[in-house]
């Protein structure tokens, strides 16, 4: 994978893989390789799958593009399904809503 050099700073920015389900506004950025995010976005369902195990400390899970808190009585929790994460809402998404994760392999 190829980046560039920010000089201004020194770090190399990457270029995002998003995958887009348009019918339910659930987007996955990943920064190291192509995978997939499953759930439905249509105000029941709170559990949601990446297609491989990812660095589970590098999740960062964003609801209308707010940044929310990972913990038991924050945001969400995060935990391993076989080869999976899974990720779960503490609060039931809108189903007009955008929840969009980043993580790393």
């Amino acid at each position: 994978m190829s980046g560039t050099l920010d000089e201004s700073t020194g770090m190399t920015i990457y270029d995002l893989v998003v995958q887009k389900k348009a019918e339910n506004k659930l987007i996955q950025n990943d920064s190291s390789v192509n995978g997939g995010l499953t759930g439905d976005v249509d105000g029941v369902n709170r559990v949601f799958l990446t297609s491989f195990l990812p660095n589970l400390a590098s999740i960062s899970v964003y609801y209308n593009g707010i940044l929310q808190t990972q913990g038991a009585s924050q945001d969400y929790v995060v935990s391993t399904v076989g080869s999976q994460a899974q990720i779960t809402m503490n609060f039931t998404p809108l189903s007009d809503s955008i929840i969009s994760v980043d993580y790393q392999r």
